[in-house]
């Protein structure tokens, strides 16, 4: 980060910034305006944004970017459950349940990893 800017964020919000002077030939009125998305400050700085090809293009060639990750697409499958369970929206256990009103979801993250020494399966009880 040169030291002219105040801190990181600062110094992305100027970068991202920059961007918008690209060609007049990228400027699309349907594409909403840059904006930093996310900024991440704990174990490493960085950033995440939404940026079409040219910008990112344009964000490569500048000083200071380190390496750059491009998301890949998902599909969700928690917003198509019933689908993935083959749950019948007729008959069932779905239409028995009310379609799970008054059902509340929750994940408990409890340190599980498949690599912790409780789950070594080396013959011995």
């Amino acid at each position: 980060m040169p030291k002219v800017f105040a801190g990181h964020i600062h110094w992305y919000s100027f970068t991202i910034n920059s961007l918008k002077s690209l060609s007049p030939k990228s400027f699309d009125p349907c594409k909403k305006p840059l904006k930093l998305v996310y900024t991440y400050d704990n174990i490493i700085h960085g950033l995440g944004d939404l940026l079409s090809n040219a910008e990112l293009d344009s964000l490569r060639k500048s000083q200071g970017l380190v390496s750059d990750y491009i998301d890949r697409n998902v599909t969700l499958d928690t917003t198509h459950t019933f689908e993935f369970l083959s749950l019948n929206p007729v008959t069932g256990l779905w239409p028995a349940s009310q379609y799970g009103k008054d059902v509340i979801l929750g994940v408990i993250d409890a340190g599980v990893w498949p690599e912790s020494l409780s789950f070594k399966d080396d013959g011995n009880d």
